[in-house]
């Protein structure tokens, strides 16, 4: 593989995560303004699902090689050239997310998805004592 191929598939994956997160995002959102009543549990699902996910595919030990391979290239050498802004994003990121374990992203996003769901209930009557353990979790 060539330092351009290197970085088309980086862009393409870069491009993978953002329709993923906004998905989240979307799901988020909705689970604030829209969701049924008995819709949270598996909203908590399928957002652990997304996060675990997300999570694998910007830890993904293939992006190491791409990155290298891409850095490796004439083409960018200009340090404020978009595509060395972006592999310099790309390899933040990566040691970044690298530091999350896997379960502490997906306990993450099930605790935040179902602590929205008990403040949801509990905000109007300002039950703070049902909403306290959520939060502490979160």
């Amino acid at each position: 593989m060539n330092p351009l191929q290197a970085y088309s598939q980086l862009v393409s994956r870069s491009k993978e995560r953002a329709y993923l997160e906004s998905t989240a995002d979307l799901l988020a959102w909705d689970q604030r303004t829209h969701i049924p009543h008995n819709g949270h549990s598996h909203r908590a699902g399928q957002m652990t699902v997304l996060a675990e996910t997300i999570h694998r595919l910007r830890t993904d030990p293939r992006l190491e090689e791409l990155l290298a391979e891409a850095e490796s290239s004439r083409s960018v050498a200009d340090p404020t050239g978009p595509e060395m802004v972006n592999l310099r994003q790309w390899r933040r990121e990566l040691e970044r997310w690298r530091r999350d374990a896997q379960s502490l992203v997906s306990e993450s996003a099930r605790a935040e998805a179902e602590a929205l769901a008990v403040w949801t209930r509990a905000r109007p009557g300002n039950d703070w004592h049902s909403f306290r353990p959520y939060l502490e979790r979160v």
